[in-house]
């Protein structure tokens, strides 16, 4: 290799300033993420018996913070799921269904929080969504028992040993 070829010192070390900002960025955002998902379930404390009209066909603002607060903590931890789990390796596609999962079932309900013409989903809209979660549940549990070591396994490697 010719001495051309290797990154300067100060390259180096300019690229790993580089990825340390990006990471701290990272951090930042995710911790904001977080924090929004950790206090949206609880702002509609702060409108008991205020008395202020709703929007969004709520009819107080008690009452829209108490619908909304939940779906926006599913999105908000689905986000961070999803960013997460492109560092899982082999995890990462069933972390990835996961988050999907979390960010539909958030996102459902938002629709139905913020479309005031919806009084509510048919029927048939939550059979379908209660059938393709329990299929995405169903499918991620038995390829996460695949991880389990059973006692056959135990015992190969307790003979290997």
């Amino acid at each position: 290799m010719k001495h051309t070829d290797m990154p300067s010192t100060k390259t180096q070390l300019l690229l790993q300033e580089g990825e340390i900002k990006t990471f701290k960025l990272e951090v930042i955002v995710l911790g904001v993420i977080a924090t929004i998902g950790s206090i949206a379930p609880f702002i509609h404390i702060f409108y008991i018996k205020s008395g202020i009209e709703g929007i969004f066909g709520f009819p107080t603002m008690e009452s829209f913070w108490y619908a909304a607060g939940f779906p926006i903590m599913v999105i908000c931890y689905g986000l961070i799921l999803h960013h997460v789990s492109d560092r899982l390796g082999d995890l990462e596609k069933p972390f990835k269904l996961i988050s999907h999962l979390a960010l539909c079932v958030g996102f459902y309900f938002i629709v139905w929080i913020f479309i005031p013409s919806i009084s509510d989903f048919p029927s048939w809209a939550y059979y379908i969504a209660i059938v393709l979660i329990a299929i995405v549940c169903s499918v991620f549990t038995i390829w996460l028992y695949g991880f389990i070591p059973s006692s056959d396994k135990l015992e190969k490697i307790n003979r290997s040993s």
